[in-house]
């Protein structure tokens, strides 16, 4: 019988959490103190969530 792996589903919460809130502090943060222009924080802002992302699941698996 087909059976569902053990999913860590808090781990995969939290480091979404910590991605979501990661990503909002770096907008608000490039948007009122930095000044950045739009595309720049369009274009930064995934590939500092995905380090977010990575750094939540490491330290969740850990």
């Amino acid at each position: 019988m087909w059976q569902t792996p053990d999913v860590p589903w808090e781990h995969i919460l939290s480091a979404a959490a910590i991605f979501t809130i990661g990503w909002i502090v770096v907008f608000f943060l490039g948007l009122t103190l930095l000044n950045i222009e739009v595309w720049h924080i369009c274009v930064g802002l995934p590939l500092i969530g995905w380090v977010f992302l990575i750094v939540a699941v490491i330290k969740a698996t850990i």
